[in-house]
């Protein structure tokens, strides 16, 4: 349901029993999976303030309808742990996931990887 006002509604929540899960923030809006059907698919961020701070990413695929969580990556950075990167975009091509990636909110770069299940 969509009110056009400055609260936020939350239609569904789902408890998730992991400690680094609560740290999540957005990264990419989710998606419909070639390589996973009937779920949705998703890349979100969080960083531990350590010195230098360290980025991380986690792949969630959400179910259809429910958009329970239903497996997740283990933490991961695509280049090096103390560089500032945000993913800001990604895409599902000839098996293949191509993620554009934000290194120290200058310098973007272009990740190509195979897909496996």
């Amino acid at each position: 349901m969509y009110t056009n006002t400055a609260n936020l509604h939350v239609d569904v929540s789902h408890r998730v029993n992991l400690p680094w899960f609560q740290k999540l923030r957005g990264s990419t809006s989710f998606r419909e999976c070639k390589t996973f059907p009937n779920y949705y698919i998703g890349l979100a961020h969080f960083s531990e303030k350590d010195w230098p701070r360290s980025y991380y990413h986690v792949f969630i695929l959400l179910e259809h309808g429910t958009y329970r969580p239903v497996r997740c990556s283990q933490p991961f950075s695509f280049c090096k742990r103390s560089n500032i990167e945000y993913c800001i975009g990604f895409i599902e091509r000839d098996d293949k996931f191509h993620f554009w990636v934000s290194q120290f909110d200058r310098d973007p770069i272009q990740i190509t990887v195979d897909v496996v299940d």
